[in-house]
């Protein structure tokens, strides 16, 4: 289903998210889990081809392992909605500035306190040297006028992955209480092509090789393990190819916009981190981690596994 004008767009999106909440049933007192997954401008075939597939194993973990139920996961791919489907389930048409306009705003109408909303952003972005603008179909979008489209929503769960360069840029205009905000890169001149998208859609899959992981040993899994799991992935990635690491992921979920590279302590130095014997991490309250410490990963029913990848020790 693909649509071009933001009323077909609006219209799209309501199937995509599911029925009216005046249904007789009535919102689950728990929430709902919501997903909006953006890809913006591809690129060319190869690149397509790479980022529908990403899109595909980002929906399916999410599903599968996550408990995002199908029709609470919208999802922005393409070019030319005249063009071949290159998914094989429904979207919402092309990211154009104007689709993602609409596609938040049918986001605010929707979401309720308790609901919980992750947006994952991929795709390519230009650095002019002052600011990150996302690349798009049509009139990209600059970092100031993204955080501003996300201003102030309601949600008790707001989770932010933006797997593009120089994504590091992004992190002050989202920055928000409340609100967890991931970014591949820093906030400098990591503009080469990232390979987060492909690491987070690895381990977001359900992999009966790999039991859930407590990365950080709290006892609990959360989305900090999933976030320390993602970093290694990415980093293991460049390692495998032995390129140098152009990439470095930050977490912000304090508020103050300014990230923080928690994978530092749970790398080793080979990957670029201080991880050695006996070293033993230390958070300070209130620091970045701490509220993406406190949300729970709600494992599907259907599967006793999540797709963290690191075992373990």
């Amino acid at each position: 289903m693909m649509t071009s004008s933001p009323f077909l767009m609006l219209a799209a999106l309501g199937l995509a998210w599911g029925a009216d909440l005046s249904a007789e049933e009535g919102p689950s007192p728990q929430g709902t889990r919501r997903a909006l997954i953006i890809c913006g401008h591809p690129g060319d075939a190869e690149h397509q081809a790479l980022f529908a597939d990403a899109v595909t194993n980002l929906r399916r973990g999410l599903t599968e392992n996550f408990d995002f139920a199908e029709d609470q996961i919208s999802v922005m791919f393409g070019v030319d909605p005249e063009e071949p489907q290159t998914l094989d389930f429904p979207t919402a048409g092309p990211a154009t500035s104007e689709a993602l306009s609409a596609a938040v705003a049918e986001l605010r109408r929707i979401l309720r306190p308790e609901d919980a909303l992750w947006v994952i952003v991929l795709g390519h972005s230009h650095f002019d040297g002052r600011m990150v603008s996302i690349n798009l179909p049509g009139p990209d979008v600059h970092q100031e006028d993204f955080g501003r489209l996300f201003r102030d929503l309601p949600s008790r769960e707001q989770v932010f992955w933006l797997s593009f360069p120089a994504s590091g840029y992004c992190l002050k205009p989202l920055a928000a209480r409340g609100r967890v905000v991931i970014s591949a890169t820093e906030a400098d001149l990591e503009v080469n092509a990232t390979l987060m998208a492909f690491a987070l859609a690895e381990e977001l899959l359900p992999t009966a090789e790999h039991p859930a992981a407590d990365v950080d040993q709290d006892g609990l899994l959360t989305l900090r393990d999933l976030y320390l799991a993602v970093a290694r992935n990415t980093v293991q990635r460049y390692l495998a190819e032995m390129l140098i690491v152009t990439e470095h992921a930050l977490l912000d979920d304090n508020g103050d916009g300014r990230g923080t590279e928690l994978q530092r302590d749970y790398l080793t130095e080979e990957e670029g981190g201080r991880k050695r014997a006996g070293f033993k991490p230390t958070r300070q309250p209130g620091g970045d981690g701490t509220l993406a410490g406190a949300i729970s990963l709600p494992l599907s029913p259907v599967s006793a596994l999540s797709a963290l990848r690191i075992p373990r020790e």
